[in-house]
Formats: structure tokens, C-alpha cells, sequence
């Protein structure tokens, strides 16, 4: 059995290399990737509270399903809006992560933030 995951694993090398190599030259891919990791973990958090004990299967295939593809539009979103000439891409791909895990409620939070900042911005 040890020779046979052995195997596996020198075999799954030239793989990881590849998608490696991909990942690198289509920085896309990174985005649309980690804004589905963030909604698939939006929706295991959610899962978690409990605002899907209610829902039939349908709705729970929906919910996780829409929460991942928004999590992919998000990645797009900020890769062409933002990061696609920035230095700090890595830290837009980790800001990409956290929004798609809640989308609304990141929103909501980073509206507040902006007019707290603009009101204080007025004020002097």
C-alpha cells in the first residue's frame, strides 16, 4: 500500500507543476479560484449558524451554488477592476477571499467604513 501512494504522489508532481505554470501565466485564474474558495467557505459558515437548517435541498443546492459563483464574479471584478497592474495582487486575491465569504454583509460594512471616512474627510 506505502509503494502505491508513493506512486501517486511522484506521479501527481508533474500535475501540481502544470497547474502551477498555468496559475502563474492566467492571474485570472487565481481570483475566479479563491473568490469560489470564499463562497463555498461563506456557505460552510453559514451552514455552520444555522441559516440553512430550514431550507430543502433544492434551496441548499442553490444557496451554496449562488454563493460560489458570486464568489467567482468577485474575484473577476476586482482582477479587471483593480489588481490586474497592482504590485500587491496577492493582497487583493486575500481581500477577494474574505468579501466573497459574506458578500452582503462585507458590503454593507465597507459602505459604512467609506461614509464614516468621507463624513470625518468633511468635517475638517
Amino acid at each position: 500500500m506505502a509503494l502505491e501512494q508513493k506512486a501517486l504522489v511522484i506521479s501527481s508532481i508533474p500535475i501540481l507543476g502544470e497547474a502551477a505554470a498555468t496559475l502563474n501565466a492566467l492571474p485570472l485564474l487565481k481570483f475566479i479560484g479563491l473568490g469560489c474558495v470564499g463562497g463555498l467557505a461563506g456557505s460552510f459558515l453559514a451552514q455552520e449558524k444555522g441559516l440553512l437548517d430550514t431550507l430543502s435541498r433544492r434551496d441548499k443546492v442553490c444557496f451554496f451554488s449562488r454563493r460560489i459563483v458570486l464568489g467567482a464574479c468577485i474575484g473577476v471584478m476586482v482582477f479587471v477592476g483593480w489588481a490586474g497592474d497592482s504590485e500587491y495582487a496577492n493582497l487583493w486575491m486575500l481581500g477577494v477571499c474574505v468579501i466573497s465569504t459574506s458578500p452582503i454583509e462585507m458590503s454593507k460594512k465597507i459602505i459604512e467604513l467609506a461614509q464614516g471616512f468621507l463624513a470625518k474627510k468633511g468635517e475638517k
